[in-house]
């Protein structure tokens, strides 16, 4: 397994079991604790810590004006597709109407999105809530019939 470290970071004096030095990218240190079976898991890790942070900029904070924005985009999103999942349950599978009825919101959601500035750690939140919003409408509309 690895295990983040931000100690050392301008010196190269820790060195991995194969006597390379270790794997480091933006700041921080991936100290190697037990081998892994992968043949290039190190290179994978630097990756996915290089999207975690981004060394030119800070973190933001969620603020309780920012946290408003968000549970109104993300309700948002679902509310434009409840109708639209009611509506597509109707349809049949993989025809146009149905392709229509489960994208139509996915333009608007990205608009509001975009307008108020969130980035793209919120897309998953946002995806979520439009599938949870299809699958409900579906469901609603088969208790009726």
């Amino acid at each position: 397994m690895y295990q983040l470290s931000m100690q050392g970071l301008k010196t190269d004096n820790y060195i991995n079991s194969k006597n390379k030095p270790l794997i480091h990218y933006s700041g921080f240190r991936l100290l190697r604790t037990q081998p892994l079976p992968l043949k290039c898991p190190g290179m994978l890790i630097s990756v996915i810590f290089s999207i975690a942070k981004s060394p030119g900029k800070e973190q933001p904070t969620l603020t309780p004006d920012r946290a408003m924005q968000l549970t109104s985009l993300l309700v948002f999103a679902l509310g434009t597709n409840l109708p639209l999942g009611y509506m597509r349950e109707t349809s049949r599978k993989f025809s146009f109407r149905w392709f229509v009825l489960i994208h139509l919101s996915v333009p608007f959601i990205i608009a509001l999105r975009v307008m108020m500035e969130f980035p793209w750690h919120v897309i998953p939140l946002t995806l979520a809530c439009a599938v949870a919003g299809q699958i409900i409408g579906s469901r609603i509309r088969r208790r009726q019939s």
